[in-house]
């Protein structure tokens, strides 16, 4: 993990180039020329490039990301190494390139802090949160509005996180979160079982407050934009929504592919089984409910926000 963090640093390092006087008004259209998309001195096209507009042209031109076109000529070109035109990689500027590594450092940071956690090593992941927190501060993207709102969403859920981990390690208080969050829940969850008072009304209140709350999550769709502004937007949404419903502790997250609202669901679908076993005549769960033998895993169908509790 360790070594997965140096490689994210490397990364950061080769998005901190100049900026491309290029800008982009709120419409998401260019307001100068086109960006220059030319491999790097050492690297040459492996193939043809099929269809494609000139040489020298940006071939992203607005292109719905995730995912890129299956016919965009892009997908002709190995361009084998890091290549000098944050266009290429859909963004506005390398600060919004850069954002993107700031995503995935801070979920290494993350799962890193959970291996730990299941290793009952709370001191490390305490620290694995500090070092993730130090991290998220030092990194500049002022410059692009999108970019500095996804990074203060990350950071504000680390300290909101870290606060979480010692709470449950060392009695400390928890962080106070809107009940509008799923992570409010988790909390009151949390603080039933610091306390052993497990009493039925308050565990049946708080079940019935999740299922009225994110049966329907009023999330945007992973596809839900129309052009670069949109996209941002959507990203920082998106971001958002992943950072109220994850579990701090456990790598329970949707493991493949892009995060999408239904996770909220999964998520909240896991809470509710977590109170349902505080209960004195808690059963096991059939499998409609539980269909695989994890007791943090839900899958993503699961009818337990419809179920009987």
């Amino acid at each position: 993990m360790n070594t997965l963090l140096s490689s994210l640093a490397l990364s950061l390092l080769a998005c901190s180039g100049n900026e491309n006087p290029s800008t982009i008004s709120s419409t998401g259209e260019k307001t100068t020329t086109e960006i220059a998309t030319t491999p790097h001195p050492q690297t040459t096209p492996i193939l043809k490039i099929k269809n494609a507009s000139p040489t020298g042209k940006n071939m992203d031109q607005g292109q719905k990301h995730p995912p890129l076109p299956a016919d965009n000529p892009a997908w002709d070109w190995d361009a084998q190494s890091f290549v000098p035109d944050f266009g290429w990689y859909g963004e506005h500027s390398w600060t919004d390139v850069r954002m993107r590594v700031v995503g995935h450092m801070a979920m290494a940071y993350r799962d890193l802090a959970r291996v730990q956690i299941l290793n009952e090593d709370w001191s490390s992941a305490i620290n694995s949160y500090t070092e993730m927190i130090q991290s998220l501060q030092s990194i500049d993207t002022a410059s692009s509005k999108f970019a500095e709102q996804i990074r203060q969403v990350l950071l504000k859920s680390a300290q909101r996180d870290i606060q979480i981990i010692r709470a449950l390690h060392t009695g400390s208080s928890f962080p106070e979160v809107s009940e509008e969050s799923l992570m409010h829940w988790r909390i009151e969850y949390w603080k039933l079982v610091q306390t052993k008072s497990y009493n039925l009304e308050t565990i049946n209140t708080i079940q019935q407050e999740i299922k009225a709350r994110f049966s329907n999550p009023n999330v945007s769709a992973i596809d839900d934009f129309d052009n670069f502004t949109d996209r941002h937007n959507l990203r920082t949404e998106l971001f958002e929504a992943y950072t109220q419903s994850l579990d701090p502790l456990l790598p329970a997250d949707l493991r493949w592919g892009y995060w999408r609202p239904a996770e909220i669901q999964r998520q909240a679908n896991a809470l509710l089984m977590s109170l349902e076993r505080l209960k004195q005549e808690y059963e096991e769960p059939g499998s409609s409910l539980l269909p695989v033998p994890e007791t943090w895993w839900v899958a993503e169908n699961s009818t337990a926000l419809s179920g009987p509790f």
